[in-house]
């Protein structure tokens, strides 16, 4: 899998390609979002800057560590 990709293991659900989605527009809110545009599966607590994009913490993690693992950090 490339950097940036995240893997979706249920059917029908959207996969961002490569380099879309970039962790640092994401801002950690409070209110209810709703589900997870990603998963649809965990409840949305990061914003795009844009509005556009809400992912759960699960998502938002992969995307880090995609990110991470692209820049050639790694996790431990």
């Amino acid at each position: 899998m490339q950097p940036g990709a995240i893997q979706c293991t249920r059917a029908n659900k959207v996969l961002p390609l490569p380099g879309v989605l970039d962790h640092r527009e994401f801002t950690r809110v409070r209110t209810d979002l709703g589900r997870c545009d990603v998963c649809d599966d965990g409840r949305a607590v990061f914003r795009s800057a844009d509005g556009r994009v809400k992912l759960c913490e699960k998502c938002y993690g992969r995307l880090v560590r995609a990110w991470n693992m692209g820049k050639g950090v790694s996790s431990g």
